[in-house]
């Protein structure tokens, strides 16, 4: 019987509880662009700085942690489908339970106008 391709995820050590976020190897089409590279990068940068200031908030802290975990894994096994669920799956989860907090965004808005460039460019999968 012929094996799978090797998957990813996109926390390698352990699944998210929404699910596993798994893609096949990254062709060289599917290389990390430097802008979204740098987005996500900006991403956690403003999440690391929101729980520091929110540390007392746990389930603020809990909501942003959980948002942006998977990110370390998607710049460094990036994949159009590891991308595909970030945006549909992982950031509409994050918007729901933020607003849920009635907690801002606002500092995310730069980040994911590059995030939602790329998006609209992917190719069809």
């Amino acid at each position: 019987m012929r094996q799978p391709p090797p998957l990813f995820l996109a926390d390698q050590s352990e699944k998210s509880h929404h699910g596993w976020v798994a893609t096949r190897n990254p062709t060289e089409a599917e290389q990390i662009p430097e802008d979204v590279r740098d987005a996500f990068l900006d991403i956690l940068q403003h999440t690391l700085v929101y729980i520091r200031v929110e540390c007392n908030n746990r389930r603020v802290s809990f909501v942003l942690s959980d948002h942006a975990h998977n990110i370390p894994g998607i710049i460094q096994n990036f994949s159009f489908g590891a991308f595909r669920y970030y945006w549909e799956v992982e950031r509409a989860i994050f918007l729901r339970e933020m607003k849920a907090l009635n907690e801002p965004v606002s500092r995310f808005e730069n980040s994911w106008q590059i995030l939602e460039r790329f998006y609209k460019e992917l190719p069809d999968g």
